[in-house]
């Protein structure tokens, strides 16, 4: 069987990930699956002459990322360094008496949710291998988890599968083709807008909301001008006082790439610069003081989350095409720091 060369991916094309094989041709006697099959190591695959070599062809492998978390932005985007992804894999064609499979990545954690039918690799060095159990073989999808490593890297995958006839033997079987991908951490621009309110305690929450929502997958909310109102909000969070003191400040724009920074002492990610790091974006609202650090409020006396902070009854048209991004900072005690940076959200005016 011709092998399929590694191919890096940077970015998944749709949620949930599906990359599929082509073409197949070995078998297996084994009835649980073996690890270091998956492709990772060059010429290791149940597709050789001493494992599954005489195959019939016809069978694919794909599988599948998706954020347990479903705030965070999806796989198509990348990954959220240290979040868990639910991962499907599946195997379809070929004989299907029997189906495996074996995948592997190269960084981060597996995380083993169906232990009657799939197996982790209990090696340190490979933390992240997945195979069928023998229980397991009876059916064409297995599932797992995979926790994303903390610091930002690029990310491979590696899967193989196998579609057999069940008869113990090492002929009419078919192995589908490697399947490889990369997946790189989600644009730092976009991974500011995430925020880290409950993050020391468990995923990351969306706090601050405009018209009752946090965006779509890159926090982008739009607002038709004329005569549809704009209203920001506050949700009550684990670790927050039963009166929430907040300050939420505006970017004239849509944040960049360019333009996070880090707020020190552990407080987080911000999507751009503000008056404590010396920015001047504009200080919409500020309940949390210290207005010579942190700014005046445009909007002074708003109320104490959780629930509405402000409410502007229309946009008026001069401003369609524009765009700001906003973003905040709130008390959290499950922050190191005390303080936790909330999810930003660009607001498009229509």
């Amino acid at each position: 069987m011709r092998q399929r060369r590694f191919v890096p991916m940077t970015v998944f094309a749709a949620i949930p990930l599906v990359l599929a094989t082509l073409s197949a041709s070995e078998a297996s006697a084994e009835p649980g699956g073996i690890f270091g099959r998956s492709g990772r190591t060059a010429g290791q695959t149940c597709a050789t002459a001493s494992c599954h070599g005489a195959g019939s062809g016809g069978s694919v492998a794909s599988f599948a990322l998706a954020p347990l978390d479903p705030t965070l932005p999806p796989a198509s985007l990348g990954y959220v360094p240290g979040a868990t992804y639910a991962v499907t894999v599946s195997v379809s064609g070929g004989p299907a008496a029997a189906l495996g499979f074996n995948w592997d990545s190269d960084a981060g954690a597996g995380i083993v949710t169906d232990p009657l039918r799939t197996r982790r690799n209990g090696a340190a060095s490979r933390p992240s291998e997945f195979t069928h159990s023998s229980a397991g073989r009876f059916q064409s999808a297995w599932s797992f988890q995979w926790t994303a490593p903390a610091a930002s890297q690029a990310v491979n995958f590696w899967l193989m599968g196998n579609s057999t006839n069940n008869d113990g033997k090492e002929t009419g079987d078919a192995p589908t083709a490697p399947v490889t991908a990369q997946l790189l951490p989600v644009p730092v621009d976009l991974l500011s807008r995430v925020g880290n309110v409950n993050a020391g305690a468990g995923n990351p929450l969306p706090v601050l909301l405009v018209n009752g929502s946090h965006g779509d997958e890159r926090r982008v909310v739009e607002i038709p001008t004329g005569t549809t109102p704009m209203e920001v909000s506050l949700w009550a969070y684990p670790g927050a006082p039963p009166a929430i003191p907040y300050v939420v400040y505006a970017l004239s724009r849509e944040n960049r790439a360019a333009d996070v920074v880090n707020i020190p002492r552990g407080v987080g990610r911000f999507s751009f610069s503000i008056p404590l790091l010396g920015g001047t974006p504009v200080t919409v609202v500020n309940r949390l003081g210290h207005e010579s650090k942190l700014g005046a409020p445009r909007i002074p006396g708003t109320p104490l989350g959780p629930g509405k902070i402000f409410r502007l009854p229309r946009i008026p048209a001069s401003v369609a095409g524009a765009r700001i991004t906003l973003q905040g900072l709130v008390p959290d005690s499950t922050a190191p720091a005390g303080v936790a940076v909330t999810n930003g959200v660009v607001v498009s005016f229509l």
